[in-house]
């Protein structure tokens, strides 16, 4: 029997950037990944030119959490955990520099835990000149371009960014040499590998975020695998289209507009119509422990699920307090209390979430899907809306406490 999990999309689409010398390069270097069949190192599945010589990476999905996400959960990791995966990490950079290539920008959200396992993802990024890596991962040469050197130095910066207390002053004796300012001083990953075993005893990681994010997937999975009709209508407000008077959807940023209604299109069910039950938001943050980019699809499943149940607090519990977003949500929890607006037949599908950088607590998603065509009920008029696509970018920012919530969104320009 297969799973809500296991029909999640497997493959995910990388923007690389454009141009026939990056695409040449890309290819090279996925080969050349693939070539390389490690455990620990995703290889893209294959590079595509689109239209105007855009170049685009198709990469395996990779269930588990990252460590970014990880260490903002459970704020760090114990001398062990750290060994375990200083470890597996530099077995994997020793396989990938002993094939004579780097991974140019190794950062905790570059690194995946999965079912125990850990695994270097953003593999093709050193087909990209322009990549500089992640601050304060970046070793202080990386403007000169990515070295086996560098990748010591981004996980002796990744070491100590896991550990805390009396474990970080373990983590960072042993971490001194991969962080020397002359790179020629660094340690080979494979002698790293051998070396951190006795640092400390090596100990399984723990990860309940897995646990979360598989749950959380299956749920926003039982909502695309069905069509929710909100005879309620509650909504994040319309925009009435000046040219046609076609009532069309528009993201967040679209929402500030003065004299504007509309309609949001974070959201995620599939296509065929069925009468289904809306489970309440959850009270403990589904999106509390899983990376960014699971953060995007579940912010956008809860946040329907919330529209079609009428829960406007559930729309403001999916955004900052502070950020743009929440301005927008207040506005629109009123009016789905007064039931100012009726949606009939609307559905969303999210096709894809995309992580296009992360920087502390801080990272930006794009969201792609699609709406369904509809009807529109403002204050007693009906509009008919036809079907359309759309793509947004969220930025997401970390709470303590309550997880990956949107601060601000706008529409992909």
């Amino acid at each position: 029997m297969t799973s809500a999990i296991d029909s999640l999309p497997r493959v995910v689409e990388r923007v690389l950037g454009e141009g026939r010398a990056l695409y040449a390069a890309a290819r090279a270097r996925s080969a050349a990944l693939a070539e390389l069949d490690h455990p620990a190192v995703v290889a893209p599945l294959r590079i595509l030119a689109k239209d105007g010589g855009v170049v685009v990476a198709h990469v395996p999905r990779i269930d588990g959490v990252d460590v970014a996400t990880l260490l903002a959960s459970r704020g760090s990791l114990s001398a062990g955990e750290c060994v375990t995966l200083g470890t597996a990490v530099a077995e994997a950079l020793a396989a990938m520099h002993s094939a004579g290539l780097t991974h140019g920008d190794l950062s905790s959200a570059n690194v995946m835990v999965s079912d125990g396992r850990v695994v270097l993802v953003d593999t093709i990024a050193g087909a990209q000149p322009e990549e500089l890596g992640t601050a304060p991962y970046s070793a202080p040469e990386r403007a000169l371009g990515a070295t086996p050197a560098g990748d010591m130095y981004s996980l002796g910066m990744l070491l100590r960014e896991c550990a805390a207390g009396a474990d970080r002053a373990v983590i960072d004796a042993w971490t001194d040499p991969l962080i020397d300012p002359n790179p020629a001083a660094r340690p080979a990953a494979s002698m790293v590998a051998r070396a951190l075993a006795s640092c400390a005893t090596p100990q399984p990681i723990d990860s309940p975020a897995t646990d979360i994010a598989h749950a959380m997937r299956a749920r926003a999975q039982a909502h695309r695998d069905r069509t929710v009709r909100l005879p309620q209508g509650r909504a994040w407000r319309i925009r009435k289209a000046t040219t046609n008077g076609v009532v069309i959807g528009a993201v967040l940023l679209a929402m500030l507009a003065s004299a504007a209604v509309v309609i949001s299109r974070f959201a995620a069910v599939a296509d065929a119509p069925v009468q289904v039950h809306v489970d309440p938001v959850v009270p403990i943050p589904a999106y509390a422990a899983v990376t960014p980019q699971e953060a995007g699809r579940v912010l956008t499943e809860m946040r329907f699920a919330a529209l079609a149940g009428g829960d406007g607090d559930g729309l403001l519990a999916t955004t900052t307090p502070t950020g743009t977003a929440r301005a927008v949500v207040a506005s629109q929890s009123e009016a789905l209390s007064a039931g100012a607006l009726v949606f009939e037949g609307l559905t969303v599908r999210v096709a894809e979430a995309v992580v296009l950088s992360t920087s502390g607590n801080v990272a930006s998603v794009e969201v792609s899907y699609v709406v369904s065509a509809h009807r529109a009920v403002v204050e007693g008029v009906t509009t008919e809306v036809a079907a359309y696509e759309q793509e947004a970018i969220l930025e997401l920012r970390w709470l303590a406490g309550q997880g990956w919530l949107v601060d601000h969104a706008r529409p992909r320009s």
